[in-house]
């Protein structure tokens, strides 16, 4: 049985979109969100609202999918399952499970939420007939799509995805339980500052050289370890480029000993070799340096720098040789997130 939430407990909603074949894992989405409402999330004080169109959703007029679109509330987590089956059109997509999809992943490049957690099972199945083989061209269509994105889950029998999705949410729990205290135990000011890097015929900076550059003008303002910090920059970029391609890129890092949350902006004459998909040099930064590893706005930072590098400068060439370019930039973010303390452009020669 469950108990009805203390009015302090965190609510955590959770949705499940998938094609109608799906049924089975779709219940054992119900069951695995009973089960942890009674024993993980209750431990945590955390209470797990899952989030379907079947329960959710009441009869209107219109195009069925918009009214599901307008029924169902936000949510905190997104958890999408597909076999061999895309679905049916919606007239505006080819599928329901994509224009919820679509809306979560749209939503999630503004806000940073929901989280998206996509499965796909992975098992041989017989195609008899012609429409089976479009269908499964339609899923490995938008898998590839996915992956592209982000990182998708697999799984190969109805017991290996609770398996999993159990593991996964019991994780997501952790996380959010974590993010809470941390929020509480670490308040720090948030700092944007602005850089214009002007530079010699000839000069060249390394990715090494430009962090050193860039901290040791933020360390004028701020203190921290300078060394420490460069350092876990470094580490981030050594997982893998934060290249967006066109010239920009988000380079980011976490360390708990930062007295402020940081986001840097530096617009640079020089380009800058930054490993990017398009072979692009950057000439555009977005630097996050956030105390909080799980503080939510750092996932809001970049969602919002990745939306604003593709409408700014994706489709508008040339638009890193406007001399005002910084300036519309900052004043999009100091627009988004005005609680952030802003110090000003500088001008950095080398």
């Amino acid at each position: 049985m469950n108990h009805p939430p203390h009015h302090d407990t965190k609510h955590f909603r959770i949705f499940v979109a998938s094609p109608s074949d799906r049924a089975e894992e779709r219940d054992i989405v119900t069951i695995l969100v009973e089960e942890l409402n009674r024993t993980v999330a209750a431990e945590k004080n955390i209470h797990l609202e899952l989030i379907k169109w079947e329960t959710h959703v009441a009869p209107d007029m219109g195009r069925p999918q918009e009214i599901i679109n307008r029924q169902i509330p936000p949510c905190d987590l997104f958890v999408g399952i597909m076999w061999n089956r895309f679905g049916t059109s919606t007239g505006t997509f080819d599928s329901g499970t994509e224009e919820e999809f679509n809306d979560a992943y749209e939503r999630w490049k503004q806000t940073g939420k929901p989280r998206i957690m996509f499965y796909f099972r992975n098992t041989p199945y017989i195609l008899n007939t012609a429409e089976e083989v479009e269908q499964v061209r339609l899923v490995l269509e938008f898998k590839g799509k996915l992956d592209k994105w982000g990182l998708t889950g697999k799984y190969t029998s109805v017991e290996d995805f609770q398996q999993k999705l159990r593991s996964h949410l019991i994780n997501v729990l952790h996380e959010e339980s974590d993010a809470e205290k941390e929020e509480k135990e670490l308040i720090r000011p948030y700092f944007l500052v602005g850089y214009r890097v002007k530079s010699k015929r000839g000069a060249v900076l390394t990715k090494k050289g430009f962090f050193s550059l860039i901290v040791n003008e933020l360390r004028k303002a701020l203190t921290f370890d300078t060394e420490e910090v460069i350092q876990r920059i470094l580490e981030r970029e050594n997982l893998g480029s934060t290249s967006c391609g066109d010239g920009a890129a988000i380079p980011h890092a976490h360390y708990m000993e930062l007295t402020h949350n940081i986001v840097a902006m530096v617009h640079s004459d020089i380009p800058i070799e930054w490993d990017a998909l398009d072979q692009e040099p950057a000439r555009f930064f977005s630097m996050i340096l956030i105390a909080n590893r799980r503080n939510s706005i750092s996932l809001s930072l970049q969602a919002f720098f990745n939306h604003c590098d593709k409408s700014l400068i994706f489709k508008n060439p040339g638009a890193l040789d406007d001399p005002a370019f910084l300036e519309k930039y900052i004043e999009l973010f100091v627009e988004k997130f005005p609680f952030f303390e802003y110090r000003g452009i500088y001008d950095i020669q080398i």
